[in-house]
């Protein structure tokens, strides 16, 4: 249905990805699962559904997604990398070809069991996304200034921004500073003391 109001439209190059959600593992659900499938779910509310709404780019989930064939023809599938559904979404997005969120494809698979196998998951991902960054990001930002098509440069930050990798950074620098922070406040203050004392001691002499 979604691809025949698209032909409606004129559009045949297109692509669709499906609600891709996660539901516990068959050996029950800890904390870990329950937040990965709150998140997974909350990611296709408040992200590709509005982004699709919006007419931005988006990305491809790795499950749930079909392509229409003149899209394939536009853009062949040639991502081979670890995270090749982001891959091949931005070589869709440099094709011109836009990648429709459909709601009511729904698609599920089992979470994770447990932190320790979500773990190497997660730093492979992590990888890959920091070396599709290095080539992904310049070739939107320049393809955007070349088109004079902004939401190519926007899909470029989006990239940015929901890298896993680039979270842990900062959820780790973050982390460093609220440790950090009490120790040196207390030496400033210390070191304040220290010189008011000093003050108070010369000026009696």
């Amino acid at each position: 249905a979604a691809y025949q109001a698209a032909c409606a439209r004129g559009e045949r190059a297109i692509a669709y990805q499906g609600r891709y959600e996660l539901e516990p593992s068959e050996s029950g659900a800890d904390w870990i699962q329950h937040f990965t499938i709150a998140s997974k779910s909350a990611e296709n509310s408040y992200t590709y559904a509005p982004r699709s709404a919006f007419g931005l780019i988006n990305l491809l989930q790795g499950n749930g997604f079909a392509v229409s064939r003149p899209a394939l023809e536009r853009a062949p599938f040639r991502a081979f990398s670890i995270v090749e559904d982001a891959e091949y979404a931005i070589q869709l997005a440099a094709a011109g070809v836009r990648v429709e969120f459909v709601n009511e494809a729904l698609v599920r698979s089992r979470s994770t069991r447990s932190i320790q196998d979500a773990a190497p998951q997660r730093l492979r991902w992590a990888s890959g996304t920091l070396q599709l960054l290095g080539r992904g990001l310049p070739r939107l930002l320049r393809l955007s200034l070349t088109r004079r098509d902004w939401r190519l440069a926007e899909a470029g930050i989006m990239l940015l921004l929901t890298s896993r990798l680039l979270v842990g950074y900062l959820a780790l620098f973050s982390i460093g500073l609220l440790l950090l922070l009490p120790h040196t406040l207390a030496w400033t203050i210390g070191r304040s003391e220290e010189r008011r004392v000093g003050k108070e001691c010369r000026s009696r002499w």
